[in-house]
């Protein structure tokens, strides 16, 4: 494989490497050239720190740009190269940049600090391509796909979450269902970005051929809080109707205002699915999910289901103890115990989860004296609308504290885009099925333990989703759980 290189970054290249530097050309120039398509900037990375770069090419050619993070702009043959010494990177107090680097003299080691495997490769003529993360064969899948533990990456800088989706709708790629799932936990860190680079990487998203797809409700939610679900559902055709690229862009970006000044008007673009209810409550339909899939063909005559009597109504969950049963051990013990006896809930998302079973610590607790269990994940069981779920804290591990999903049903929660990461991902046909027909949020498979699903009462849980919330997504008004109860399902 070879890359047709820029003759000005091939000219920089033969210099270090005559004065004896290891360098190569890295990140997006090497990602548009694997793709076929030109190359808007080419950058450089060496071994050479940021002064012998200046001494070799010379105090007028060079422009000391970034020293503290090893960069120089170098000029060449009437051009602009940015030249970085390799380097990691530590600890990042504002969610946003290094508190400090280290340079380091391997490529590798340098690569393994970058966002996303597709521009976490370098070149040069004599090794080729240096691909430690497997960036090109993502490019091939169709797949952007975080370098290393996606939530650090993300915890590192929070910015990167939009450039996800924003590289996700340029190239019209899938996203790896890992990295989906810690953008969406990881979300609400975006608030640590300053508003310029929040405007910069959603107006290159939205310049995007067909972005509608990209447009995550969970994101923009959190950069855009005026914008409603609904109201953002009926931007989206209005956006992916406009011409691709900048001279569209004011279109585009006139098309989510607008749709924020309809919500904040308390007018709605759309109606409300399957109508109104009282007080401003929508009622959801959720249509019968046909499906060979565990947690649809069951309960079964003899099966334990989980009685959740609550301010808002009764609801019940059937629970699989074989397909996790430290989870239900667990979560039966403190049932029997009394513990859920009198808890609140403490987070609702509208059209997400509904989570409670925090105690006065704010944590949780286990039937071990509170020693926490490692997440449980099967393909028996997934994130569908209506899972009993129990969360997984940063470590991995759980306790008492749980979630049920509520998210719309089909195609209002479950986009293209998601099934094409589940087909991506190797998804069962059955269990793609299922989700298109439920909803739910497939991203979060085998991180949290799903114990259970609603079968009766999941109007109450819909009503509880769309509690009003203060700024902690904490109801403002208490809904209490009365009891929770453990019984044998009766067959009618």
């Amino acid at each position: 494989m070879t890359i047709r290189m820029d003759e000005g970054a091939a000219e920089l290249l033969d210099t270090l490497h005559r004065a004896g530097y290891a360098a190569y050309v890295v990140g997006g120039c090497v990602r548009d050239s694997l793709l076929g398509l030109t190359p808007h900037d080419w950058d450089l990375c060496t071994s050479a720190l940021p002064q012998q770069v200046m001494e070799l090419f010379g105090a007028q050619r060079c422009i000391p740009t970034g020293l503290q993070h090893g960069t120089v702009t170098v000029k060449q043959s009437g051009a602009l190269y940015e030249i970085t010494t390799f380097r990691t990177e530590g600890t990042y107090t504002d969610g946003r940049h290094p508190d400090e680097v280290h340079f380091v003299p391997d490529v590798r080691e340098d690569l393994a600090r970058r966002d996303f495997t597709i521009n976490a490769m370098a070149y040069n003529e004599k090794e080729g391509l240096v691909d430690p993360f497997g960036g090109q064969a993502d490019l091939q899948s169709g797949i952007v796909r975080a370098v290393g533990v996606p939530r650090q990456r993300f915890t590192e800088d929070a910015l990167r979450i939009l450039r996800l989706y924003r590289f996700a709708a340029r190239f019209g790629f899938a996203i790896d269902p890992p990295t989906a799932q810690a953008a969406q936990e990881l979300c609400a860190h975006l608030d640590c970005v300053s508003v310029e680079r929040i405007e910069e990487e959603l107006a290159k998203l939205l310049t995007a051929p067909a972005p509608a797809a990209y447009l995550d409700k969970k994101i923009l939610l959190v950069i855009l809080p005026e914008l409603s679900s609904e109201a953002l559902a009926a931007a989206k055709p209005v956006v992916d109707a406009c011409p691709a690229g900048e001279q569209a862009l004011p279109i585009r970006l006139a098309a989510l205002l607008l749709a924020v000044s309809f919500a904040l008007s308390g007018c709605s673009l759309v109606k409300n699915i399957g109508g109104s209810s009282a007080a401003g409550t929508k009622t959801i339909t959720r249509p019968a999910v046909e499906s060979a899939e565990l947690q649809f063909t069951h309960p079964a005559a003899g099966e334990p289901v989980a009685v959740f009597d609550t301010t808002a109504g009764v609801f019940r969950a059937v629970l699989f103890p074989e397909q996790a049963p430290q989870a239900y051990d667990n979560f039966v013990g403190l049932v029997q115990a009394g513990y859920y006896n009198g808890l609140t809930v403490t987070r609702v998302e509208q059209d997400f989860v509904v989570e409670a079973g925090q105690g006065a610590d704010g944590k949780g607790t286990t039937i071990w004296n509170g020693s926490r269990y490692p997440a449980e994940a099967t393909d028996k069981l997934h994130h569908y609308s209506g899972a009993l779920c129990m969360a997984a804290d940063s470590s991995g591990k759980c306790a008492s504290v749980f979630y049920i999903m509520s998210t719309l049903p089909g195609g209002d929660s479950i986009t293209q885009e998601l099934t094409d990461q589940m087909n991506s991902a190797g998804y069962r046909a059955e269990v793609v099925s299922a989700y298109q027909t439920a909803g739910g949020a497939p991203y979060l498979d085998y991180t949290d333990t799903v114990l259970g699903q609603v079968y009766e009462g999941m109007d109450v849980v819909d009503t509880i989703a769309q509690a009003a919330v203060d700024e902690n997504q904490k109801p403002t008004e208490t809904i209490t759980i009365n009891s929770v109860s453990i019984e044998t399902y009766q067959a009618q």
